[in-house]
């Protein structure tokens, strides 16, 4: 029984030192705290920067809709230019001179 208490009292001696004190465990809680406020900033700013991108994206994507059914409307509409009609462009006609005998071919 001695040698199962002196071992006992051996372990307790090794690990009594080792337990965290209440000092301890305020220290990591305020580390904790200070750690999460950190991240809580980072996650705000983050939100913030990608609510920025929905944004400006969105308004793109609308205003790039709205402009391209404009553009088909004013197509499909029939409006003409205000420029006017082009003439069609002339035949180019091009005269060769009539020889008067063909050229024999040469043979070497």
């Amino acid at each position: 029984m001695e040698t199962r208490v002196s071992v006992l009292e051996a372990k307790w001696d090794a690990v009594v030192p080792t337990l965290a004190t209440k000092s301890d465990m305020t220290e990591l809680r305020l580390a904790t705290k200070a750690d999460m406020a950190e991240l809580r900033a980072d996650m705000h700013e983050m939100n913030a920067g990608i609510s920025r991108w929905m944004l400006s994206t969105t308004i793109t994507i609308i205003g790039t809709v709205v402009l391209g059914f404009a553009g088909l409307m004013y197509n499909l509409s029939g409006a003409k230019s205000s420029a006017p009609a082009a003439q069609p462009a002339q035949p180019i006609v091009i005269t060769i001179p009539q020889s008067v005998a063909p050229a024999a071919p040469s043979t070497h």
